[in-house]
């Protein structure tokens, strides 16, 4: 328990300081988009976070590191949460005829916009009531949340600069790896390698 512990305490003093600095207003010009970027890349790290234990457990055969899936899962949401109410609501002060004009110019809002619709379920099936309750599997849940990381990839990738480029190839280049070592070969080849004791 003290790993995921560690993670959520970590995640909530990155997004206090994060809004503590958008109330101060003094580190930015402007703080709300200051925000938008810093928890749309965190939340970004997260989702990545969450995709790593898995394959880190069937190389090092380590189970404690299987309990940051539920904690990177709820930390990301958290932030994907606020990313998205600071877009709606402090950004656009819920005007949804701005709203609805940003999704149809911006193809990056409608990537975020996916993203986040994606991983609502993903979200809910982290409760096991609720996903009993509503039927939800999660081998079959955990496919949105590898098309959520796409998406959002693709949303970070269409709101950067050149000049910021080379972080989102980063992330994608994680991203591949993450979801490459997923693969039904890739899974056989580990177990290999480990042979029958692991």
């Amino acid at each position: 328990m003290l790993l995921p512990a560690a993670v959520y305490v970590g995640a909530a003093v990155l997004l206090a300081f994060i809004l503590w600095e958008y109330s101060s207003g003094s580190s930015v010009v402007n703080p709300t988009n200051d925000v938008q970027l810093k928890t749309g890349r965190w939340a970004l790290v997260f989702l990545l976070a969450t995709l790593a234990p898995t394959p880190l457990f069937r190389l090092t055969g380590w189970g404690p590191v299987l309990a940051l899936r539920r904690a990177f899962g709820l930390v990301t949401f958290a932030y994907v949460l606020v990313h998205f109410l600071n877009f709606v609501w402090i950004d656009y002060g819920f005007n949804f005829t701005w709203l609805r004009q940003d999704l149809l110019d911006k193809r990056y809002a409608i990537a975020g916009f996916a993203a986040f619709l994606l991983l609502v379920p993903a979200f809910v099936a982290t409760f096991p009531g609720a996903r009993r309750r509503l039927g939800l599997k999660w081998s079959r849940v955990r496919w949105l949340v590898y098309a959520a990381a796409v998406v959002a990839m693709v949303h970070l990738i269409w709101t950067i600069k050149v000049a910021g480029l080379g972080r989102g190839l980063t992330y994608a280049v994680f991203l591949a790896v993450l979801l490459a070592v997923r693969l039904p070969w890739v899974n056989r080849l580990t177990l290999r390698r480990k042979g029958p004791a692991a």
